[in-house]
């Protein structure tokens, strides 16, 4: 009779411990490494992991986000407009909803860069923009769902 209620009381143990390993564990691993060439967003260190949260994000978060198919394929911007957003560039001003967007950098600028817009954000996509704007949405389009990998946690 004892063994049995050991038996169980294990089990019970084991089943606990099994669920909160299964609730916690993907959110803990959710982490994306600093590609070694990346300097377009100050804070961010070559090299090293950066803890991912999922949604609900915002203008001006981080945002971790994949531009091509390979794991080195990873790049991080800030968000600039959100789903329903009207974004338009223009004489090297980004406006979000008509009002001037923030310069999200010290560097950066738009000038040089081709006319967007104006364009709506879809539903579920991002309109991201990094210094350099190598893969941001200057260059590659508004950012899908199926790309986002997650806002970098402050």
């Amino acid at each position: 009779m004892i063994w049995a209620i050991r038996t169980l009381l294990w089990f019970a143990v084991l089943t606990v411990g099994l669920v909160v390993v299964a609730t916690y564990l993907p959110a803990w691993l959710r982490r994306a490494q600093v590609p070694p060439d990346f300097e377009e967003i100050g804070g961010l260190v070559p090299m090293t992991g950066v803890w991912l949260d999922p949604p609900p994000y915002l203008a001006g978060d981080v945002l971790a986000y994949r531009f091509g198919d390979g794991p080195e394929d990873i790049t991080f911007a800030f968000i600039a407009a959100l789903p329903g957003n009207t974004v338009r560039l223009g004489g090297g001003e980004l406006l979000v909803d008509g009002h001037e967007a923030r310069n999200w950098h010290e560097y950066g600028n738009y000038r040089g860069i081709h006319d967007i817009g104006p364009l709506t954000v879809p539903a579920g996509h991002y309109f991201v923009v990094s210094k350099e704007h190598r893969h941001d949405s200057m260059v590659m389009g508004v950012i899908g769902p199926d790309q986002v990998l997650g806002k970098v946690r402050e």
